[in-house]
């Protein structure tokens, strides 16, 4: 009955550090970084719940491991929490520079706005923008083509509503070939 529970137990708990873990990995890939001020707080929790059961299970198997008891599952339960943790803390950079590459440029609007603004422009003619309007922010990928000093991006799924599609290049400045109002700059990295 006691070896039972055992099992059950750590059956359960690398249940929820494996979902945990995947949720959390998922949310670190580029134009998933989607979410609100009140997100956050559950945000918080998840990350959390997650580093205590994780912590709490590290610590059991390494005392269990030095025990003696399970020696195989241990070494396996410990490098897999390991492995999920480093996913979760390099999955996005790792991406960013893999499939994305060398940022060429980056865009931001100027200072004074309310909404912010970033775009960064790769070498491959991809893009990775994010907006934040100070309760949301959102994340958009897509792909861009700069000719003739017109910028058109192409975005992956549904744009954010502070972005426009087409902008005409001036110096260093963007202006919206869709809207009068929105105005970006231009840095060469």
């Amino acid at each position: 009955m006691k070896k039972t529970l055992k099992i059950f137990g750590q059956v359960i708990t690398g249940i929820i550090i494996l979902s945990l873990g995947i949720l959390l990995i998922n949310f670190t890939v580029p134009g998933h970084w989607n979410f609100c001020d009140a997100d956050q707080i559950y945000m918080y929790y998840f990350g959390l719940l997650f580093i205590v059961i994780t912590i709490g299970f590290l610590i059991n198997s390494v005392i269990f491991l030095v025990k003696k008891q399970w020696i195989k599952y241990r070494i396996i339960a410990i490098s897999l929490t390991l492995l999920i943790g480093l996913l979760i803390l390099l999955t996005r950079s790792i991406m960013t520079k893999t499939i994305y590459g060398k940022t060429l440029h980056t865009i931001t609007n100027q200072d004074d706005a309310y909404t912010l603004i970033k775009i960064r422009m790769f070498k491959n003619h991809k893009f990775i923008s994010e907006t934040y309007d100070m309760s949301c922010n959102v994340e958009n990928t897509g792909t861009y083509k700069l000719t003739d000093n017109e910028l058109t991006l192409k975005f992956n799924g549904e744009k954010s509503e502070y972005l426009e599609s087409r902008y005409r290049l001036k110096n260093d400045t963007l202006i919206s070939l869709e809207s009068e109002n929105y105005k970006l700059i231009m840095n060469k990295n």
